[in-house]
Parts: structure tokens; sequence; C-alpha cells
């Protein structure tokens, strides 16, 4: 449905992340992770929509430029947003991995006050996009490991809706393979010589009951598949 028809914004919070101790550390990780996602897109540069000062903007990024300051990352997704928009006039759809890294690296090492800058910080980039972009952005995934808290009025991303693994069965069925799947998978003729362990393939890749669907692990199931052998000899 949406294959091929937006441009793809995709930004992993994790891609910088090392040791959090200050907000200096947050904003550094944060600058390499809008530099990536920015490198994906290269091809602006050659764009004629594009006016000159926001091409050289652009090229700060490209060229990891060290005048990136803090306003220049907070305000950098939002400027790829923009210049993304403008060759077409589509919109993007915003991909947001890891959403949770840098929080989840600070929380240890950081007091509660340092940790609240740190969060808003690098909520407010994608907060930015979210709230005052949206002519420029289609929708927008956040994922991540540990719900950051994005509630009250004055937060950067008050306005998403949570979904979490195990308590909501509407995306269930991407996260791993369903027993369905794994049915069709072992019934194709390439994997005849394994169809008499498919019992004992469902026991040992088990994996997550989500409702009344039950998602196996893709990593055992692909291990069993192209070893073509007993669960119990994977290990060996």
């Amino acid at each position: 449905m949406y294959e091929g028809r937006y441009p793809i914004i995709w930004l992993n919070f994790n891609d910088g992340v090392t040791k959090i101790s200050f907000l200096n550390d947050a904003i550094n990780a944060c600058r390499i992770s809008v530099r990536n996602a920015f490198i994906q897109h290269e091809y602006l540069l050659d764009s004629s929509k594009l006016k000159k000062y926001e091409k050289r903007r652009c090229e700060l990024w490209f060229n990891e430029d060290e005048s990136l300051n803090q306003e220049s990352v907070l305000l950098g997704l939002q400027l790829l947003a923009r210049c993304l928009y403008k060759p077409n006039g589509k919109k993007s759809i915003l991909l947001v991995d890891e959403f949770d890294a840098i929080c989840s690296a600070a929380f240890a090492k950081v007091n509660g006050e340092v940790l609240d800058d740190i969060v808003t910080f690098y909520s407010s980039i994608v907060g930015k996009v979210l709230k005052s972009s949206t002519c420029y952005v289609e929708r927008s995934v956040l994922t991540g490991i540990t719900r950051i808290m994005c509630a009250g009025l004055s937060n950067p991303v008050n306005n998403v809706i949570s979904y979490s693994f195990l308590e909501s069965s509407e995306f269930a069925k991407f996260y791993g393979i369903t027993e369905e799947e794994f049915n069709e998978l072992i019934a194709r003729e390439h994997n005849s010589d394994v169809c008499h362990l498919k019992e004992e393939a469902l026991s040992f890749c088990n994996g997550y009951q989500v409702g009344e669907i039950k998602i196996l692990s893709t990593w055992s199931v692909m291990s069993f598949l192209a070893k073509k052998r007993s669960i119990t000899l994977l290990g060996r």
C-alpha cells in the first residue's frame, strides 16, 4: 500500500550511543543519528527544487561539519523532512528506531534533572517534526524497548499512540513468524526432509503468545530451516 510511494526518513537513536553522562554526550549522539538519516538522501544536492541555502545546510550534514551546534541538531530532522518534500511534493514516512536508546544509556549515570534535559532534547528532535512539520510528513512510527513517558502538555512527543507488544495484538504478527507462516514454510518442497520435526521445532522456537496470536522466534525458525536437523542438535 505504501511501498515506493513516499520518501523514507530512517532515524536510529542507537547509532551514536556510547557513554551518555552529560547533555553534550546526548547532543553528540543525536548529531550522529541525524547525520546518518541525512546521508541516505545525498541526491538532494542535485535537486533543482531546493534553494541554494537549503543545499548548503544539507551539505553541512553530509560533510559532518563541526559547525552543527545544538540548535542545528535540534532542527536537523525538520530540515530533512522539508527538503525531501520539495522535489516531488510527497510527504515522508518517518521511522524512528531505538527511541529509548539514549535515555537507557543515560539512566544509570546521570541525575534526574540532567536526564530530563536529555530526554527533552532528543524527544524534541522528533517532536518538532511530528507537531510542526505535518505538511512534510505523512505518518511516523517510533519503536523502542523501554516506554518513554510522553504525557503532559509540554512534552515534545505527547501526540503519539503507544502500542505495547505484549498488550496489543494489532501489530503482533509483524514482530516475528506466526505459527501459520511457520506451517507454510515447513510445507515447502525444499523443506520436506524436516517436516517430521515440525512439532519439535514448534516447541523449541516457542516465542510469545499475544492475545490469540502465537509469535515464534525468527532466529530459531531460520536456524532450524537453514541447518535442517533436529532442534536438539542446533547448538552443537
